[in-house]
């Protein structure tokens, strides 16, 4: 006989299923993602904190801000990498440097002056994928260490590395736009853009009467008028003072100069977007904004970047609009090697390679269904387990030899204060999650490719301020 006990349990259990059945299930995939183009602007030096709709007190970038409310903002994202070529290289691949391995640039001490890594053939890029699945690949750069040369062109078909600041840059991609139109190509197009304007030098002025010489170690810099060179000079001398002070200088018109051309390079995007919109390919476009890294301002006593793994130069900006997506802002950390993954979700694209990515799908993030399978943030600066950090949950670990420095990033978000003494445990566990991570992160490649470097292209990577000579 059945007892009035379990009959309670069977209607219980049978309210449950109804329930769940009528839940409201993940959206799906809509199948006209697979036509839509995709165009990714990544900004040079671009630190999350100095844009607007990161809460920034000067209006930088109204345009972003504007694209921002119809997009997935992530709140949270990370570099890899602290300075460009690593970091592209990891964005172009989704694998971390110790998988990749092109991390040196010119005028390295354990190369030479003139040999610098190079993205190996053997790496498949996320161009490669698209052209594998039928896409037009073009990509419009302006950092010459991402030149051709080392091996950042694979899988695009047209790509130009130098293009001479933002308004040659922008005016090359909509000429190539409106060309499109006028013959008639309607084909599937991914477009990669690099812009470097706000990497220093800074020729832009906040307000017209501003001027700025700063005299650092004694090094006199005019700032709206130095070349790379010069900037890498103060750099320097600022990293091998002895007793310096930061707070005995004030650089606030440096600021400016980089907010300055910050405002120059959201008009340019302000262009590329309205032309979007009169055209028809607005909502017919996969938008991402994102950074290769940030700048240092004296945040931790130096200046821009490469030097360090703190929140300034990793936290970096991260946009995904995808047209008809319900606006978001996701608070939990990602890394910008998630980035590519995603876009292979979104668009069900086939990829085709011998070894797993390490970045994870964000769709599960943006409301998806499934789950984001990464909890700790990794990033790094070496080849080697000896300059990485980690963020998991509420804190951080930043490792370069000994001392190990351990912040809680809930309580210092700007990494002030050093609390590793505090807290031993935790200190240990994150410190030993980084040797797990480096001991178990899959190697693809041997030892690193090299390229020798020409004296036309240490000129400009002079120009730049790569190297000091």
């Amino acid at each position: 006989m059945i007892s009035r006990y379990n009959i309670l349990k069977v209607s219980i259990l049978a309210v449950i299923l109804i329930s769940g059945c009528t839940e409201t299930k993940p959206p799906t995939r809509p199948a006209s993602y697979t036509q839509y183009d995709v165009l990714i602007i990544n900004i040079d030096t671009l630190r999350a904190d100095h844009t607007t709709f990161h809460g920034y007190f000067r209006n930088t970038t109204p345009n972003l801000l504007a694209l921002s409310t119809e997009s997935v903002v992530f709140d949270r994202a990370y570099s890899p990498a602290p300075w460009t070529k690593p970091s592209v290289a990891s964005l172009f691949t989704s694998l971390y440097i110790i998988q990749h391995k092109t991390l040196m640039g010119p005028g390295n001490e354990q190369d030479g002056p003139k040999a610098a890594d190079i993205l190996s053939e053997r790496l498949k890029t996320f161009a490669e994928v698209f052209q594998d699945n039928g896409y037009e690949t073009v990509g419009y750069l302006d950092n010459y260490l991402l030149h051709e040369d080392y091996g950042f062109s694979q899988g695009f078909e047209e790509y130009d590395s130098a293009c001479g600041g933002r308004r040659k840059l922008t005016s090359k991609y909509l000429g190539y736009l409106n060309n499109r139109s006028i013959n008639g190509q309607s084909g599937k197009l991914l477009t990669y853009l690099h812009y470097l304007d706000v990497h220093y030098p800074y020729y832009s002025k906040w307000n017209w009467t501003d001027t700025c010489n700063l005299t650092i170690e004694n090094v006199t810099l005019d700032v709206h008028t130095a070349e790379g060179h010069e900037y890498f000079k103060l750099k320097t001398a600022v990293e091998n003072a002895k007793d310096f002070d930061p707070q005995e200088h004030d650089i606030t018109c440096l600021v400016l100069g980089y907010d300055a051309d910050l405002r120059g390079m959201d008009r340019s995007i302000g262009d590329i977007l309205e032309y979007m919109k009169k055209t028809g390919t607005y909502n017919k476009t996969i938008i991402i904004i994102t950074a290769d890294h940030g700048e240092e301002f004296f945040d931790h006593g130096e200046l821009f970047h490469a030097q360090s793994l703190y929140r300034e130069l990793l936290h970096i900006p991260l946009i995904i609009r995808i047209p008809g997506q319900k606006p978001q802002r996701i608070t939990q950390p990602v890394s910008q090697i998630d980035l590519i993954p995603t876009l292979y979700d979104v668009l069900g694209l086939s990829v085709d390679m011998d070894y797993e990515l390490s970045g994870k799908s964000l769709l599960p993030l943006m409301g998806y269904g499934g789950e984001y399978n990464r909890d700790r943030i990794f990033a790094e600066n070496s080849k080697n387990n000896d300059w990485q950090t980690i963020i998991w949950g509420d804190w951080k670990l930043i490792k370069k030899g000994d001392p190990v420095r351990l912040y809680n990033i809930a309580l210092d978000p700007n990494e002030t204060k050093d609390v590793s003494d505090e807290y031993p445990s935790e200190k240990e566990r994150l410190n030993k999650s980084l040797s797990e991570f480096h001991r178990n992160t899959p190697r693809i490649i041997g030892r690193s490719e090299k390229a020798q470097i020409d004296e036309e292209a240490m000129l400009k990577l002079r120009g730049l301020g790569y190297v000091s000579t």
